[in-house]
């Protein structure tokens, strides 16, 4: 999102870079969006009937697409093998939406908690159900 365009950095608003699956949200103080992916609102999307268990690089509202829980992957450990993800408050794009972010390489889980609204993984990861609780309320290890 930025503002009128003068050509400056300092217009950008927020700012992303979306692999696979992701939203975007809007604002009604924006006055420029400039992207090259066809948008469809959310209320004209479909909701899907089950909850992904292996969701694939993308970002995904938690209660919509996948569900509070623990998720992992085995990441490689070279260099270009990593994997990053982070925890959402929103799908502004603005950094402050950012509750969590990390980084990994080899294994590794990520804590999806009630307090997140999305949630991106940036490979894939699984479902651990072995590892559901009734209620998740740890945040990120």
């Amino acid at each position: 999102m930025t503002l009128p365009r003068s050509g400056e950095t300092s217009d950008i608003l927020a700012n992303g870079n979306a692999d696979g699956h992701f939203y975007i949200e809007v604002l009604p103080t924006d006055t420029v969006l400039d992207t090259d992916r066809e948008l469809v609102a959310l209320e004209n999307t479909l909701v899907i009937s089950e909850f992904l268990t292996e969701p694939p690089p993308g970002t995904y509202i938690v209660g919509r697409d996948i569900r509070q829980a623990l998720y992992s992957r085995e990441a490689d450990t070279g260099v270009l093998d990593i994997c990053y993800w982070e925890g959402l408050s929103g799908v502004s794009g603005d950094f402050t939406a950012i509750i969590a972010n990390h980084i990994a390489s080899g294994q590794y889980f990520v804590q999806v908690s009630p307090s997140d609204f999305a949630v991106t993984f940036g490979c894939d990861v699984v479902f651990e159900p072995s590892f559901l609780k009734d209620s998740c309320t740890s945040s990120y290890p």
